[in-house]
């Protein structure tokens, strides 16, 4: 019995040897794991599998691609050109990219895009931030996350209760509204030509949200340059002298743009809003849709572009 009790135990030792060995040959053979923040690093212009970077405020990258496998998380900072492989993944929460390709996953929670593009069989995610361009291509995937999704100006039905999820196609010329899970105003115009945005058929799902937390009224000074994201009920931006907001602001329903010396930057879009400018600009590629009121007293305004029910 005692001889038998003794080769278990050590036979049971022997397996634990091996298991033990089989870990530490699998962790040999795992693909490391790589961290890239920008700054302090130096940005590359490829990033491969296993590995993540992080573009954070004060970092800058002209062109960066992720390969199959890679992550690139956009927290702040500025890029020129982003784009990623089938396999890899984007997601965005701050910053600013001029134009930003998705072939993998993408998820957009913040930030400014001059130019989104996702391209066959990819998916993006759209739930805040603000995009001056959206484009998709046949087989892709575009969910936009939030409430009061508006064709030309009428409630689309379908989209009663949160996970409510409804298929849009659109058609040249409409305008769709909404308001963001993070609360960001929203604002999509189907224009086909002359650098104009266009999404595929089939490609376009809108998702019912939770609604955004009601904003506290108040009013906001901007002196300096500001990445203020927008503006909602309630709220009053006064962008005095010296003050400036960057590209991409947004002005949503009930809300009150003041510019009284400063200057707004491109592709400010302002949706059921109030606009005032006694002096100082608005860049081009503003444009203002249902419901916004305009008014010019002084200053001046750029290749401004009205729609839908604005004046």
């Amino acid at each position: 019995m005692r001889s038998g009790r003794s080769l278990f135990i050590l036979i049971r030792s022997a397996l634990a040897v091996v298991a033990t060995l089989g870990v530490a040959l699998a962790s040999r053979h795992a693909v490391a794991q790589t961290v890239i923040n920008v700054p302090p690093a130096f940005p590359p212009s490829t990033i491969g599998a296993g590995t993540t970077l992080n573009l954070l405020d004060g970092g800058f990258n002209y062109s960066l691609h992720g390969t199959s496998g890679s992550q690139i998380n956009i927290l702040g900072g500025e890029g020129n050109e982003i784009s990623s492989a089938a396999g890899a993944a984007v997601h965005m929460s701050g910053g600013l990219v001029d134009a930003l390709h998705i072939s993998g996953d993408g998820a957009l929670s913040g930030g400014g895009v001059g130019f989104l593009i996702t391209w066959e069989n990819a998916t993006t995610n759209i739930s805040g931030g603000a995009v001056d361009t959206l484009d998709t291509q046949l087989t892709a995937t575009l969910n936009l996350h939030g409430v009061d999704f508006r064709l030309n100006g009428a409630v689309i039905p379908g989209l009663n209760a949160v996970g409510d999820t409804v298929p849009l196609n659109l058609q040249y010329g409409d305008v769709l509204t909404a308001q963001l899970a993070d609360g960001t105003a929203l604002a999509h115009h189907e224009f086909h030509f002359g650098g104009g945005t266009r999404i595929e058929p089939g490609t376009l799902h809108l998702i019912r949200t939770v609604a955004p937390p009601t904003p506290t009224p108040g009013v906001i000074d901007v002196t300096t340059q500001s990445m203020l994201p927008f503006v909602g009920d309630g709220h009053t931006a006064v962008v005095s002298e010296g003050g400036s907001r960057r590209e991409h602001f947004r002005a949503g329903p009930g809300s009150r743009v003041e510019v009284n010396g400063g200057h707004v930057g491109l592709d400010f879009n302002a949706i059921g809003a109030e606009v005032v400018v006694n002096a100082g600009s608005i860049s081009h590629d503003f444009h203002a849709y249902e419901g916004t009121v305009v008014t010019v007293n002084g200053g001046g305004m750029n290749e401004s572009q009205i729609f839908r029910d604005a004046v």
